[in-house]
């Protein structure tokens, strides 16, 4: 498995996630400002749009903090570091890992840009 990230960005969250799950893994370092970036087939195939964390987990390719949080949550600690996909409490386990950053962070993002 392989974590594509860059410091002061959202891989942290992949890179928590992943040593709370204690996975084995390796991280591929990404410069954002480097246009090289996009040259690498392996990332592009994970994060279409250049954008990190982006996983690669065998077949698997996937972007998005968020979703690469519950991927590792669901396919390597079912019920453990989220509820199972048929707990009853999943549904409000869902509503607020997707909370911060489909909500908040946009919010942020427009109050820093000193868009109202």
């Amino acid at each position: 498995m392989k974590l594509f990230w860059a410091p002061m960005t959202r891989s942290q969250r992949g890179i928590w996630m992943l040593e709370e799950a204690g996975v084995d893994y390796e991280m591929e370092l990404v410069g954002l400002r480097d246009e090289n970036r996009k040259d690498s087939p392996e990332f592009l195939a994970a994060s279409p749009m250049g954008k990190v964390p982006a996983l690669v987990d065998g077949d698997i390719h996937m972007a998005e903090s968020a979703a690469i949080c519950l991927y590792v949550a669901d396919r390597y600690c079912p019920g453990m570091l989220a509820p199972a996909v048929d707990d009853p409490r999943r549904g409000q386990f869902l509503y607020w890992t997707m909370y911060t950053p489909a909500v908040v962070e946009p919010t942020m993002s427009e109050k820093v840009a000193g868009s109202e």
